[in-house]
């Protein structure tokens, strides 16, 4: 039986609603209430159609899942699981009752991840700037100064080395040729992992030359196998398995040759680069460069980027302050920046380099010394946050998981800040229904 409705949804006798049962003080809560959902919902739903297709999730489900997940470090099976168990959870996520079902099957986070992609994710990080704002974390004053700092978003990959990506070329190789139907004539399914194996222990020998005749051998194989596929894909049927083919040719023609600038470091994502940031306990990193923008009095992100392969400090400055003004709207007029952004060519703002001393006044100077205070943001979200790994497949896949890194460690500093801000007002609810 239908009394009244709360939230655009409607109420149902014998059953207590989720808001009533919780403590209104507790920040979780607070922060759910102070959300403008209506908001995120506008961004992301130009991606769906009203006319095709099955009606897809709400928005604000999907949206608190992915929130959660960033912030308490959980994968999307983990996520959707702790989603059962917690009421805090299921009210962020706009559940109306508390419900020990699943709010939706793990895969559809990646999917949804696939079709907001980074403009969605960048609503997301827009609205924490917005709800920093409004508990007074930050002002529009403090997001014209700005802390710029480089990363590097490391890629999911086991180490590369030429022997294992060569062996995995040619398994790939032998399980597609076999769903297509192609006829290899040799597969090697013997002579291949005998020699991954004599490679490696090679390798941890410090027997060099015969790890490298070793790796000659498999180059040789491979080399075989890829024009064989090569002279036999036009003759698959299957148009998916025929791009699937040549794609994978073309990745093991570009391992084979190994060109410096565009060496190949994993099969399945052979858009990873390798960057050296002079690091002692990890000279090499594999993966992209990110770039993180922070206020400069309250360390607040304000941006964060990830761009392709492994570009100048320099080069990134003015893609990454164009972000930050169209996620706050408004333009930073001083950028604080360390040595490896000297040579830049933007013009719009006011650029200080670390160890720069001519032109400078006392205070520029002493104000100059709080650029190294993004780094420990950057390591608190590699620590504690999930920017030390990203699992998420391509370029797009570095950018999304960048600005949710940047939206979790948002959250994270406002949860902080709301335990104690009276701000947030609670939901008024009837005596009576």
């Amino acid at each position: 039986m239908v009394l009244r409705k709360i939230f655009g949804e409607q109420i149902e006798l014998g059953r207590e609603v989720l808001a009533k049962s919780l403590d209104h003080d507790q920040s979780l809560y607070k922060l759910a209430v102070n959300i403008d959902w209506n908001s995120i919902e506008d961004a992301w739903s130009v991606h769906f159609s009203k006319r095709m297709g099955r009606l897809s999730k709400r928005p604000r489900l999907i949206a608190g899942l992915l929130m959660i997940a960033y912030m308490k470090d959980l994968s999307d099976e983990g996520v959707v699981e702790e989603f059962r168990q917690n009421p805090y959870y299921q009210f962020l996520c706009g559940e109306l009752y508390f419900t020990h079902k699943k709010p939706c099957h793990s895969t559809t986070l990646g999917k949804w991840r696939t079709t907001i992609g980074k403009k969605g994710m960048s609503a997301l990080l827009s609205e924490t700037i917005k709800l920093g704002i409004k508990f007074g974390v930050i002002t529009e004053e403090s997001i014209k100064r700005v802390i710029f700092d480089t990363t590097v978003v490391e890629k999911n990959i086991k180490y590369p080395t030429d022997h294992e990506l060569l062996e995995r070329a040619r398994s790939r190789m032998v399980d597609l040729a076999d769903k297509a139907g192609i006829d290899l004539t040799h597969t090697y399914n013997r002579k291949g992992p005998k020699l991954y194996h004599h490679a490696a222990r090679f390798l941890f020998r410090k027997k060099f030359q015969k790890l490298q005749d070793t790796v000659t051998e498999q180059k040789r194989i491979v080399r075989a196998m890829v024009r064989k596929m090569s002279k036999t894909v036009d003759q698959v049927l299957n148009i998916v398995l025929k791009a699937e083919i040549r794609k994978l040719c073309a990745v093991v023609e570009k391992l084979l040759l190994a060109e410096k600038g565009g060496k190949v470091y994993s099969i399945h994502e052979p858009d990873v680069h390798v960057i050296c940031k002079g690091k002692i306990r990890n000279p090499y990193e594999f993966g992209c460069k990110g770039s993180v923008a922070v206020t400069f009095k309250e360390c607040f992100i304000v941006g964060m980027m990830a761009f392709p392969g492994a570009p100048y400090d320099g080069h990134t400055l003015t893609p990454a302050l164009q972000q930050v003004e169209e996620l706050t709207g408004v333009a930073p007029e001083e950028v604080y920046a360390d040595a490896g952004y000297k040579g830049h060519k933007h013009t719009g703002a006011t650029v200080f380099i670390s160890g720069q001393t001519s032109g400078l006044t006392k205070q520029q100077k002493i104000d100059l010394k709080r650029r190294s205070a993004v780094e420990p943001i950057i390591g608190h979200m590699k620590s504690e946050g999930r920017l030390r790994r990203c699992p998420l497949k391509g370029i797009t896949g570095d950018q999304i998981h960048a600005l949710l890194c940047a939206v979790a460690h948002n959250l994270k500093k406002l949860i902080k800040e709301i335990g104690c801000n009276k701000k947030a007002e609670p939901i008024g609810f009837p005596e009576r229904c």
